[in-house]
C-alpha cells in the first residue's frame, strides 16, 4: 500500500531539512550578537549615569572604543566621590577632564594639597565640596590653606562646604566661609575641627560685617551655641553694633566655663589655663549658615 522508501530518500530529506533549520537557527551569529550597538548613546548615557566613577574608568572605558568615548562624557562626570583607593594621578586626570563638575566628596585621602590645586584650576563652576579625614600631601598636618581659599573666592557658584576630620590653621579661611554669596545666594557651612580663639575672632567679625548670622551656629562637645542669640538678645552687655572681641571673649568664657563645669572640684587656676591650650587644639566647633 505505501511506497517503498529507500535510503537515498531518507537521506536526500533529511539534507534539505537541515539546511533548511540551520538557515533559520544562525546559533554563532546570534552568539556573537551586540544587542547595545542598535542602542542610542542617549541611552547608554543614562544607563552609565548609574555607575560609579570607578566603574566607568576601569570597566566601562575598557569595553570598546564607543563605550571608552560614552565613559568620558563631561555629562557623567558631574559628581567625583574618591577614597583613598583611588591614585592620586587617576584622580587629577578625572578633574582635569570635568568641566562640567559640579560636586566633590573626598575621604580619607592624603594628596588634600594636589586635589584642591586641581579644583582650583579646572573647577570654576564648583558648587559642593566635602572632605572628610582627608591629609596633606607631603606633611599630614600642614594643609594649604591658599588652595582653599582660592576656592572661595574663585568658585561663584561654590555654596555647599563640610569640612570634617582636618585642621586648617589660616584665619583668611574662616573670614571667606562667612561672606556672603552674590545674587542672594545662601551658603550651607560645617566645619568639624579645631578652632583657636584668633579665628574665632576672624569668623565672628566676618558674620557680624556681613550681616547673615542668623542661621550661624557654632556646635561644642557640650553645647550649641546660636550667634543671632548673642548678637541679638541684648544680654551679656552687647550693644546694639555688636563688638567682635566681646562677642568672641564671651563665646569663648562660654565654651570654657562649659567644658569645666562638670568637674569644678578637680580645676583650679593653672588648670584653667591648660584647658585654653588644650580648646586651641581639640575643641571641636561645627559653623552652619
Amino acid at each position: 500500500m505505501f511506497p517503498q522508501i529507500g535510503n537515498n530518500y531518507i537521506r536526500k530529506h533529511c539534507r534539505t531539512f537541515l539546511s533548511y533549520t540551520e538557515t533559520l537557527i544562525p546559533a554563532k551569529r546570534l552568539r556573537n550578537c551586540d544587542y547595545s550597538y542598535n542602542l542610542p548613546d542617549e541611552i547608554l548615557l543614562h544607563i552609565f549615569s548609574f555607575l560609579s566613577n570607578k566603574e566607568l574608568y576601569t570597566v566601562i572605558r575598557c569595553v570598546c572604543k564607543r563605550w571608552c568615548m560614552l565613559a568620558s562624557s563631561p555629562v557623567l562626570w558631574k559628581k567625583i566621590t574618591a577614597q583613598n583607593e583611588v591614585p592620586s594621578r587617576v584622580l587629577c586626570k578625572w578633574i582635569e577632564n570635568s568641566p562640567m563638575l559640579r560636586e566633590v566628596n573626598l575621604k580619607e585621602r592624603s594628596d588634600f594639597n594636589d586635589v584642591t590645586e586641581k579644583l582650583v584650576k579646572h573647577c570654576k563652576n564648583l558648587q559642593s565640596l566635602k572632605i572628610e579625614n582627608c591629609k596633606a600631601t607631603v606633611k599630614p598636618s600642614l594643609f594649604k590653606s591658599r588652595n582653599l581659599c582660592k576656592l572661595l573666592t574663585k568658585c561663584k557658584h561654590l555654596n555647599n562646604l563640610h569640612f570634617s576630620g582636618i585642621k586648617i590653621h589660616s584665619c583668611k579661611f574662616f573670614k571667606l566661609l562667612s561672606r556672603r554669596k552674590p545674587f542672594g545666594v545662601a551658603k550651607k557651612c560645617s566645619y568639624y575641627g579645631p578652632v583657636n580663639k584668633r579665628q574665632m575672632r576672624a569668623l565672628i567679625g566676618s558674620i557680624i560685617s556681613s550681616d547673615c548670622y542668623d542661621g550661624a551656629t557654632l556646635l561644642t562637645s557640650h553645647r550649641k551655641i546660636s550667634i543671632s542669640e548673642f548678637l541679638n538678645t541684648g544680654n551679656r552687655n552687647l550693644a546694639n553694633v555688636p563688638n567682635v572681641p566681646d562677642t568672641v571673649d564671651i563665646i569663648w568664657e562660654d565654651i570654657l566655663n562649659n567644658n569645666t563645669e562638670e568637674d569644678d572640684d578637680d580645676y583650679d587656676a593653672g588648670a584653667q589655663m591648660d584647658l585654653v591650650q588644650k580648646l586651641s587644639e581639640y575643641n571641636y566647633l561645627e559653623i552652619l549658615k
